[in-house]
């Protein structure tokens, strides 16, 4: 199968280890690429799946680093624009450690992505060999041009019968473009009609409660609890208002602190009405991995969406197995730095499988 994603990606630039950007600047800050569509892109790749990413990017030669770092990893850019307006967004990450929480800044505001708009993208020759389009809440909240592009792309999957899912990705501080709406609003009046069509819905609960409106009982975001049984009352919430989903999933995450998580997920199969839960103990409870020390925790969520795309179309997985391998591809994002996954499918598989020993391969 060949999966196209779509969106925006940037130059990320962070202090070194846990310091904070004041104590780092002036001075040196590292320096990758990331952005959840490309990130997922790239999760793709490393597992042996075929992806393409389809984005607007500056000429010049950072989108020129942009695009071999992504062919470096073997994600296909043929069908990139290349454009005169406009730059490379940037976002800084400060990583959290211990009760100090990560913290992101953005810097995407005038980016060549933003400035698009419908027609500066040939979505029909860009989907003419895909199978499958990826989109996220997150590019239709940089600018009208952005989310329009977005429901163009959902609306020319639609017409050539190509399946697409969408991960919500609720981001408040980038729902601005139309004043005097606010964030929820904004993004309540785009992500719905482009989910309605949607496949596969996935994110977390907070997105599913920003984009729909929808809660969770049992669950109290500002301590990170959570009621994993409750889920599946949110699924079944959020599949009656996406009437095309096969799969709803949702990422379960407690974090007790920035330097230590519990990570696991939740897949529900809107057709047999059923809940699945990784990882579970003996007894089919669900026990979460426990992730400590976070060596960067950015970008688990997307591994998490291309472990699911891989395992549930491509692979043709069971759903409880296909969780399995999106649960262990987003644990592994977690240890190593950037948005990207380095992991390959058999290591993904390993720890899908239980291994967690971490005894040197020799």
């Amino acid at each position: 199968m060949k999966f196209l994603t779509f969106g925006e990606i940037m130059l990320r630039l962070s202090p070194p280890g846990a310091s904070s950007l004041s104590q780092s600047l002036p001075g040196t800050l590292e320096a990758c690429f990331g952005g959840s569509e490309a990130n997922t892109a790239v999760a793709l790749a490393a597992m042996g799946g075929e992806a393409s990413f389809l984005t607007v990017l500056p000429k010049g030669p950072l989108g020129d680093a942009c695009l071999a770092a992504l062919a470096a990893r073997g994600v296909k850019t043929g069908r990139v624009v290349r454009s005169a307006r406009g730059r490379l967004g940037l976002y800084f990450l400060e990583k959290g450690a211990g009760p100090r929480p990560s913290r992101v800044v953005y810097d995407r505001e005038g980016s060549s992505l933003s400035l698009a708009s419908p027609g500066d993208l040939d979505w029909d020759s860009a989907l003419e060999k895909a199978d499958w389009l990826h989109l996220s809440g997150i590019t239709p909240a940089l600018s009208r041009g952005a989310a329009e592009l977005t429901e163009e792309g959902a609306r020319k999957a639609r017409e050539a019968e190509i399946p697409y899912s969408i991960d919500l990705n609720y981001r408040s501080r980038l729902w601005t473009w139309k004043e005097g709406v606010k964030a929820e609003a904004l993004a309540r009046s785009v992500l719905p009609p482009i989910a309605r069509g949607a496949s596969l819905v996935l994110g977390n609960e907070e997105d599913a409660l920003r984009v729909f409106g929808l809660t969770v009982k049992g669950l109290d975001l500002s301590r990170g609890i959570l009621d994993p049984g409750a889920y599946k009352g949110l699924a079944e919430e959020t599949a009656s208002l996406c009437p095309g989903a096969k799969y709803v999933a949702f990422s379960l995450r407690r974090s007790p602190d920035a330097s230590r998580n519990l990570w696991g997920g939740m897949l529900f199969d809107v057709e047999a009405g059923k809940a699945h839960y990784h990882p579970t103990g003996e007894d089919g409870t669900f026990r979460p991995l426990e992730i400590s020390p976070i060596v960067d925790r950015v970008g688990a969520g997307d591994a998490f969406g291309a472990g699911l795309l891989l395992g549930l179309f491509h692979l043709r997985l069971l759903p409880a197995r296909a969780l399995a391998l999106a649960v262990a591809a987003g644990a592994l994002v977690h240890t190593f730095p950037g948005d990207w996954l380095y992991a390959s499918l058999e290591e993904i598989q390993a720890l899908a499988g239980g291994e967690t020993s971490g005894r040197i391969r020799r």
